[in-house]
């Protein structure tokens, strides 16, 4: 299908309540209203779309060709955007401060799932640290709130959604304070992520922020 036909067809999709004119489709896509009104036709034709009075719907086949487009994008961009570390053996704190019922509860609470008992530690080079530091700020992100106990004080956490290897679901920990070096990682899962992904001290190792 030709590119002009797909942003028609992008442009008419954006519209959640269906409803679009020949002069409000050229004004989007910055040509003549007898030149929307043609391409509205086409795609009828080609059953992309059908009207129902003021209404354009779009058909299944429509819908199928933008979400081909769409998972299309979706992998160049999360390629681009995927971060990657070598993956190190740390010194058991992650294991110690996620298995705090502090900590815990608001993992439940508030990501939806009870990590398993450790991190994945993973070493960023300078280059894949500044991409991350450019994601982060671009994204929202979780507070778990810091809390008193055995006669000491857990600091509040950042944490960011992610997907470990395009595939399992966890999320990035960024503590408020750490003795960790600013280009190391910690990401936690309900996974234990070693042995689900097979990998061990020296795997790289990609997330996607999500």
């Amino acid at each position: 299908m030709e590119s002009d036909f797909i942003l028609a067809l992008i442009e008419i999709a954006k519209k959640r309540g269906g409803k679009i004119t020949s002069v409000e489709l050229g004004n989007a896509l910055g040509i003549s209203q007898q030149t929307a009104s043609r391409r509205i036709k086409e795609l009828e034709k080609s059953s992309l779309i059908r009207k129902e009075g003021k209404r354009v719907i779009i058909e299944e086949e429509g819908m199928k060709i933008l979400k081909e487009i769409y998972l299309n994008l979706d992998s160049i961009f999360r390629e681009q955007r995927s971060v990657y570390g070598k993956l190190f053996s740390g010194l058991g704190e992650g294991k110690y401060y996620v298995s705090k019922h502090g900590y815990r509860e608001q993992f439940i609470k508030k990501l939806g799932f009870s990590p398993y008992p450790g991190t994945l530690n993973l070493y960023l080079s300078f280059d894949e640290n500044k991409k991350l530091e450019n994601i982060l700020a671009e994204k929202e992100y979780i507070i778990l709130r810091g809390f008193r106990n055995e006669n000491r004080t857990f600091g509040d956490v950042k944490c960011y959604r992610v997907l470990v290897e395009n595939q399992i679901e966890g999320a990035l920990l960024k503590p408020f304070r750490t003795h960790h070096m600013p280009n190391v990682v910690e990401i936690i899962s309900k996974e234990f992520l070693r042995k689900k992904l097979n990998i061990n001290d020296g795997s790289i190792v990609s997330f996607f922020v999500v």
